[in-house]
């Protein structure tokens, strides 16, 4: 038997004491932050997940993502003032049996990208919506980029970039994933622009697990996030690429990326011998600078910079009663050296998150004991 002296057992007393008052204040400081900021949360059982939101204006947010049984691609209309009233736009004939991705709007048309299955294969998919008018515009790719997935699509100074990787295969029957990036002109013609990509795109020896994932317009030009097997991947494109690398990065991918007076902004995971962890990269004069998280393990799956503040969202494990699992924290602040929890739940993953007039909608699923697609609406 194990015994304790009176002082012992009064300093355990002590230590008990303070451990229960430290987490009453760390439950507590979390509480307040996670409440103070007007933080509402709807689900959309109609969906899945959410994979992206797009914010047009007189508080209307389009979200995409998969749902449906069988499962394919849908989008819907959300008034930001009753979030309960949302509409859907019925794409899912096109995307059957695969996702919605991304969405990207130049005033009048908005654009879907996602993919498909077509005779078992997956098959890259655009869609194009003006004012309720849907056109497949998936042809305008080109064959070369007929197999793969566009995970990005933005309209930036007349035109419409669409990024995303391309399956192809190889003499001896194998297959590669390349990195696509097409350029579609407002009347129609379009341009491959994957094989001007930088080199540390397409490594030479290897690395053909390739994508784009993120395209981010700004005031200097559009960035192009990505990864391969070997290194993440990122460039400007502004009419000419703007190389930021000629290795390429870390072992891993970047997902997001944002502009700010400090550089450009960077995020997504970075691959460790038996884990992934969060990777934020910044681009400032030149040089590119590691950011160290708060956390360890997980990945950053969303970045944006509004009016001097940088908001992230972080996918980590969570504890349940039984395992471990993945929910969501978003950090806020002036700084990216400096950022505290803005909110945190281990019962939901934000995939992507979007600046709504006076509000940062972040979107993804609940991962509770049902699996639904999500709204937070964040005032800021």
């Amino acid at each position: 038997m194990i015994t304790f002296s009176k002082r012992t057992k009064a300093g355990l007393s002590i230590i008990v004491l303070i451990l229960i008052v430290i987490s009453f204040i760390y439950y507590y400081t979390n509480f307040i932050s996670n409440q103070s900021n007007d933080i509402k949360a709807i689900t959309i059982p109609e969906l899945e997940k959410v994979f992206s939101a797009l914010y047009l204006g007189n508080n209307q947010l389009i979200i995409a993502g998969i749902g449906g049984n069988p499962s394919h691609g849908e989008a819907f209309v959300v008034n930001l003032n009753n979030m309960m009233n949302y509409t859907q736009l019925k794409l899912g004939r096109f995307f059957q049996n695969g996702s919605i991705y991304t969405i990207g709007y130049n005033g009048t048309t908005l654009m879907f990208g996602g993919d498909n299955y077509i005779g078992g294969n997956l098959h890259t998919c655009l869609v194009a919506d003006n004012g309720g008018s849907l056109h497949n515009f998936s042809y305008k790719l080109g064959s070369d980029n007929s197999l793969g997935q566009i995970w990005s699509v933005t309209w930036y100074n007349g035109y419409w970039l669409i990024g995303g990787n391309t399956f192809i295969y190889l003499s001896n029957g194998e297959g590669v994933l390349l990195p696509m990036l097409v350029k579609e002109f407002s009347n129609g013609s379009t341009v491959n622009l994957s094989p001007n990509l930088p080199s540390y795109f397409t490594p030479v020896g290897g690395g053909f697990i390739d994508s784009i994932y993120d395209l981010s317009p700004s005031p200097t030009g559009v960035g192009i996030a990505g990864g391969n097997t070997f290194n993440a991947t990122f460039a400007v494109y502004n009419g000419t690429f703007q190389n930021f690398s000629v290795k390429g990065y870390d072992e891993g991918s970047f997902v997001s990326s944002a502009f700010s007076p400090q550089g450009w902004i960077a995020v997504g995971e970075l691959y460790e011998s038996d884990h992934f962890s969060p990777y934020v990269v910044l681009f400032h004069n030149g040089t590119s600078n590691n950011i160290t998280l708060p956390y360890h393990v997980g990945f950053v799956t969303s970045v944006i910079y509004i009016n001097g503040t940088y908001i992230l969202s972080l996918k980590v494990p969570f504890t349940s009663s039984s395992s471990l699992k993945y929910g969501t924290v978003i950090l806020c602040g002036k700084s990216l050296q400096e950022l505290k929890v803005l909110y945190k739940n281990g019962n939901q993953v934000i995939e992507d998150m979007s600046v709504s007039g006076n509000y940062i909608t972040a979107v993804g699923y609940t991962n509770d004991t049902t699996v639904e697609g999500l709204i937070l609406k964040i005032h800021i």
